[in-house]
């Protein structure tokens, strides 16, 4: 873990503790967009050199997150930040555990699928969990949405439609396109979840979730009989989940204390624009003409949810109060 990733965690402790502010829910939003942004194309990458299974490279990704937290949290022993986290407690643990396994049947499913797809197309694929996270918190969590945000969930769930296609005239759906999309069905149910513990300890809360989901992936892929047949890739998949996942995470979760699920997750979508020009840039990819305007499509949905500010001012008041 970098110099710069430890410091960062030191001005969160130390300078930013717990502010509820619009400004530090999308500077965290954004930090985790970014971080996460490196999982799609080096996981691709990895998975095309045929050393490692997809399922397994899934759970070694959450075994770096529990890597990560595991540093932070000796890190936070050393130095003594002033504000105390507060620890999970009983009743949390079946919102973590319930996240664990909803974390284990995603990431399973996104790297099944992103063994088939091509990785820009994954990345813009991700979008999805703004619909799904939005309806669950609509749903279930009773939030409101604007019809501001409601007109980016429908251009985004086109666009979704457009890229799950192989051919759209004949309306031919990709089976790796599909598997790809259980993942933010599942994340979406998970950002909710995660809502109900983002008081709580995130370092804990991280290391037990990478553990879980983890395990439960090496399972599935033993199951599977898949194989890690090179040791650097190994060692590569923990580093991208060290980052992906670990860093990533304890910074979406500070900001959905600040911001929400749903804007959270809306501003999380950067990250999946990002892979795209980083996979384009790895890749040389020649997508299909309807992919570009899937991506546009899905530029506009993304920038009407995350720019909605009567959305953002209501729930925020509300979840304060939490």
């Amino acid at each position: 873990m970098s110099t710069k990733c430890l410091y960062a965690y030191v001005v969160l402790c130390y300078t930013l503790p717990m502010k509820k502010s619009v400004q530090v829910g999308i500077v965290f939003a954004i930090i985790a967009a970014i971080c996460s942004s490196i999982n799609t194309p080096i996981s691709k990458l990895l998975l095309n050199s045929n050393t490692i299974g997809p399922v397994f490279s899934g759970g070694l990704l959450y075994i770096g997150a529990a890597l990560c937290a595991s540093v932070f949290f000796v890190f936070r022993k050393i130095f003594k930040p002033k504000v105390k986290e507060k620890p999970l407690e009983r009743s949390d643990f079946p919102f973590v555990f319930a996240i664990a396994s909803l974390n284990a049947v995603g990431i399973a499913c996104s790297m099944l699928g992103l063994k088939l797809i091509s990785a820009s197309n994954a990345a813009l694929l991700s979008n999805f969990e703004i619909v799904i996270t939005s309806l669950v918190a609509l749903i279930i969590f009773k939030q409101k949405i604007s019809p501001r945000l409601w007109v980016g969930i429908f251009v985004v769930f086109f666009a979704c439609i457009l890229l799950s296609s192989d051919d759209i005239v004949n309306f031919k759906f990709s089976t790796g396109a599909l598997l790809v999309l259980v993942a933010p069905v599942c994340w979406g149910f998970a950002n909710n979840f995660m809502k109900r513990i983002s008081d709580k300890d995130p370092i804990v809360s991280i290391f037990i979730e990478g553990i879980v989901t983890g395990l439960l992936c090496l399972m599935i892929g033993t199951s599977l009989n898949e194989q890690i047949t090179e040791l650097y890739s190994f060692f590569a998949v923990l580093g991208v989940g060290v980052v992906s996942y670990g860093i990533s995470l304890c910074f979406y979760i500070y900001a959905q204390r600040s911001i929400g699920a749903p804007r959270t997750s809306a501003f999380f979508s950067l990250a999946p624009f990002m892979a795209v020009l980083i996979s384009f840039a790895i890749f040389r990819e020649s997508p299909p003409w309807w992919y570009y305007i899937a991506l546009a499509m899905m530029i506009i949905g993304v920038w009407l949810s995350s720019s909605d500010k009567k959305i953002f001012r209501k729930n925020t008041k509300k979840e304060a109060k939490i």
